[in-house]
């Protein structure tokens, strides 16, 4: 069964471009355009792994990475703009598992997914 992968993202290009491709390297994605509406989704689905933009308006990508380790030890992978030490320990503090800088490579960002869910399925 192909994994999950919630996309979480206030702009709707990237959001659209990632649910795309993702779908094409053959995962199921569900997407969210904001903090709440991903948490929605998180509790109602069976995510395997989430991708999540910290700089959105109203809850940020930190505080939905931590109001999701609190229940779940689903990887969790951060894309943002913001790539300054303090801002990249901030992510790893939040629980991320993996922090990608924009603009990134399509093929980066798989790599780290099909890692992180390999390392997932064998803990």
């Amino acid at each position: 069964m192909p994994a999950q992968i919630l996309v979480v993202d206030d702009e709707a290009l990237l959001r659209d471009l990632l649910k795309r491709s993702l779908q094409h390297a053959g995962y199921v994605v569900h997407t969210a355009q904001n903090g709440d509406e991903a948490l929605t989704l998180f509790s109602s689905l069976p995510i395997d792994l989430a991708l999540i933009d910290v700089m959105m308006p109203g809850m940020n990508g930190h505080v939905v990475c931590s109001t999701i380790r609190q229940e779940s030890d689903v990887p969790i992978i951060l894309l943002t703009s913001l790539d300054t030490p303090e801002e990249i320990v901030q992510g790893y503090r939040a629980g991320a598992d993996d922090y990608i800088t924009k603009p990134f490579q399509f093929r980066d960002i798989a790599i780290r997914i099909e890692t992180l869910l390999r390392r997932a399925a064998t803990a």
